[in-house]
């Protein structure tokens, strides 16, 4: 809220304020990701948070003017909302990067502040040859 002051302020010479404004807004200078790392199976989500720091030093949870950006959309989409949705059929090991811009300051998350995503294997993957899972079969299977 900008407010523009007059004379009844105070009893200061008019020309002191004919140009002068105050505001009480203070400028986003920032903004960061949280979490800034997440290690997702195939078909998992995570919530991203997009946090402004202001000019006054003050903090606050920004709303819906960011744009998220995936550094490999086919395997690690980002939606509109901040939803990280790893794709069904994503590598294991593969690592995105999920930025942000805030659309009114063009402001951008830079390196430290963005998040990294790393595919681990699904859980219903096969084990390799050579590990020591055993096959299931109904002598080992526990009982209930």
């Amino acid at each position: 809220m900008r407010r523009t002051l007059d004379r009844s302020d105070c009893r200061l010479p008019w020309s002191l304020f004919a140009s002068m404004r105050v505001s009480s807004r203070a400028a986003l200078t920032s903004i960061a990701l949280s979490p800034l790392s997440a290690t997702l199976q195939p078909g998992a989500t995570v919530q991203l948070t997009v946090t402004g720091t202001y000019s006054n030093g003050s903090t606050a949870i920004l709303g819906a003017s960011e744009v998220f950006q995936s550094s490999n959309a086919n395997m690690v989409a980002v939606s509109a909302g901040g939803l990280v949705i790893v794709a069904a059929n994503a590598t294991a090991g593969t690592v995105v990067t999920v930025t942000a811009t805030h659309t009114l300051s063009k402001l951008t998350t830079s390196e430290p502040n963005s998040t990294v995503i790393a595919v681990a294997a699904s859980a219903l993957e096969a084990p390799t040859q050579g590990s020591c899972a055993r096959p299931f079969t109904a002598r080992n299977q526990a009982s209930l």
